[in-house]
């Protein structure tokens, strides 16, 4: 069982959830260890991977239940969480309190200006994050300030789409 975990922590979020279970039962239950979840990597295409779990499993999924869902499945063992752009503000504070241990975190594409206020907030629960990756940043002062403060391991800070002030850099007063 130990091999098939190590082996599965390797493999993505959508065969994880939809290819792998489905081989025999001791890839099902190998696939229940929350070790298998530690790298929460929504796929940036979510609305197809989401069509995906609707027709695998004949359910609607809602948004918000589903990414509590993976999120549980990782027992708040998760390092590694890359959230769809279309998060809400419910799974992005539940993100934030049941990653404890995230080392890396992301989002696909751009989230709404109110949600991006959570971010500033979130990080202050994840005193191991290293690496932070967002498309385009709000709140770049309070995004610095909450790192300076909680993340002592921090190196490396990621926003392709967004002009950085000198007045950004400067987190002090």
């Amino acid at each position: 069982m130990d091999c098939l975990v190590k082996v599965f922590q390797k493999v993505g979020m959508e065969e994880l959830l939809l290819d792998v279970p489905f081989v025999c039962k001791s890839w099902y239950e190998a696939t229940l260890n929350p070790k298998c979840w530690q790298n929460l990597i929504f796929p940036e295409n979510f609305f197809a991977f989401t069509d995906r779990v609707r027709k695998e499993y004949q359910k609607e999924v809602q948004i918000t239940s589903f990414i509590k869902s993976m999120v549980n499945r990782s027992s708040r063992c998760a390092t590694t969480l890359v959230l769809p752009h279309c998060s809400t503000e419910e799974a992005l504070g539940y993100a934030a309190k049941n990653c404890p241990a995230l080392k890396d975190f992301g989002l696909h594409g751009h989230i709404s200006h109110k949600n991006a206020r959570l971010i500033p907030k979130m990080i202050r629960n994840w005193k191991n994050l290293e690496v932070l990756r967002l498309r385009r940043a709000h709140y770049v002062r309070e995004i610095l300030q909450q790192i300076g403060v909680h993340c002592n391991n921090f190196y490396q800070l990621m926003l392709p789409q967004s002009y950085i002030s000198d007045r950004h850099l400067s987190v002090k007063d």
